[in-house]
């Protein structure tokens, strides 16, 4: 399995999917707000800004991990995609 690199992140260059490195833990809570491992959705992304969040810790793969690449394909094409048009299912 290839290694995955830590990198902290502005806010506002995380995208949906990415996953958390580090814990995130919010200003004033006791709590652990989000795992690490745990995938960032664009309603999670708006409640840290909301929360005053600035920057978290995602993992980047490296350059020959071909899962991540798999994946992240899958994630373009299917989930982050334009609805398909139903009759070219059928």
């Amino acid at each position: 399995m290839a290694e995955r690199k830590k990198i902290r992140l502005p806010l506002q260059e995380v995208q949906p999917g990415m996953a958390v490195a580090e814990p995130i833990c919010l200003e004033g809570e006791k709590n652990v707000f989000l795992a690490e491992g745990a995938l960032l959705t664009e309603r999670i992304l708006e409640l840290l800004r909301l929360r005053g969040q600035e920057a978290v810790v995602v993992y980047v793969p490296a350059a020959n991990d071909a899962s991540f690449a798999m994946q992240t394909l899958f994630r373009e094409t299917y989930l982050f995609s334009p609805l398909m048009k139903l009759e070219s299912c059928l």
